[in-house]
């Protein structure tokens, strides 16, 4: 029996006995979900690239292929998938970094994994297996459904397949290391994003790391442009950083802020996407209002999280809306998007 095969006889074997299904890549980031009795339907051994041909700029995989085998593949040949996202285990998978939609570090440069989605093979809640976008660049063929699929966390369907854009990877890539608060490190990066090659702004311990990517002559510009940083052309800190590799001693507070909020925060470890996404470890998370953006636990750790509720805005609205129209039988498992309550 093949991989998608058994796939599919579980999720049929689960909607017989009246289970929810929980689907599952590798598990890097089961401690995103909500304790649950749900089957898990794992897509581990659905591996391996269907189609690249680097002269198209697209490459379609199975949803269990390990998302670094995807990035080594398409490295060998000059190429790389901008999007870049948090790895947060060696077997993360393709499916799994897609239906999590986490944005690496190079989002508000580059554009998020909503970005590159191009087309997508989904089993259904009804247990239909269903086709949408392509391998193409440009597809206008009725509503982008396979963008959905980032950041569903499953609760739409289980996806099979992904197409994805790739695009030639910079020639040059180099990180300046500038030690500064966090209020200067906001300054300093709306500064430089407007000069270009900026693909990355993170802050961590007092210090913030640029990273600019482009043609080695971009690179050197931005270098003159720095003089006294201390630069490397290694960017494993950024990667370090947007991985949160970063010890936590409470919860891990993730905040995606509006700009323009003040950088003074309790328990504030770094930030990201230019100070746009936080990271706060404290048992309690920042207290805020709807115009001060939406603050989740991230990642629980010891005690309890009892100020906490559905989100209540537009965006949650939409959610919702989806998950009844996808599931209207409620046959997988909804991850509620949850928000503090002020």
């Amino acid at each position: 029996m093949d991989a998608t095969q058994s796939i599919l006889d579980q999720i049929e074997a689960a909607a017989a006995e009246g289970e929810q299904v929980c689907p599952e890549g590798a598990g890097s980031k089961s401690f995103m979900r909500p304790s649950t009795s749900a089957r898990v339907v794992s897509t581990a051994t659905h591996t391996g690239t269907l189609h690249y041909h680097p002269d198209e700029l697209v490459i379609r995989a199975r949803s269990g292929t390990r998302f670094i085998d995807l990035q080594a593949e398409v490295a060998e040949q000059g190429q790389y998938l901008p999007f870049d996202p948090p790895i947060l285990g060696p077997g993360s998978t393709l499916g799994g970094v897609v239906a999590a939609g986490l944005g690496g570090s190079a989002r508000p440069f580059l554009g998020g994994i909503r970005d590159y989605v191009l087309g997508a093979k989904v089993v259904l809640p009804t247990g239909q297996v269903a086709v949408f976008g392509g391998d193409v660049m440009k597809n206008v063929a009725g509503y982008d459904v396979s963008r959905l699929m980032v950041g569903s966390m499953g609760s739409l369907g289980l996806i099979l397949e992904l197409a994805l854009k790739v695009l030639p990877a910079p020639k040059a890539t180099r990180v300046f290391e500038l030690p500064m608060s966090p209020a200067q490190a906001i300054k300093t990066i709306e500064l430089y994003r407007r000069q270009g090659g900026l693909s990355g702004a993170v802050f961590f311990e007092d210090v913030l790391y640029l990273r600019f990517s482009g043609s080695p002559g971009q690179v050197a510009q931005a270098e003159n442009r720095l003089t006294g940083a201390i630069s490397s052309d290694s960017d494993e800190v950024v990667r370090k950083i947007q991985n949160l590799e970063f010890p936590v001693q409470h919860h891990l507070w993730r905040w995606d802020a509006p700009s323009g909020i003040s950088m003074e925060q309790p328990g504030l470890i770094a930030f990201d996407w230019g100070g746009r996404l936080r990271w706060l470890d404290s048992l309690d998370p920042p207290i805020i209002d709807k115009a001060h953006g939406v603050v989740t636990c991230f990642k629980p750790g010891e005690g309890t999280l009892n100020t906490w509720s559905n989100r209540n805005d537009p965006v949650g609205w939409v959610q919702e809306r989806l998950k009844t129209a996808f599931d209207p039988q409620a046959r997988f498992v909804d991850y509620p998007k949850l928000r503090h309550r002020p």
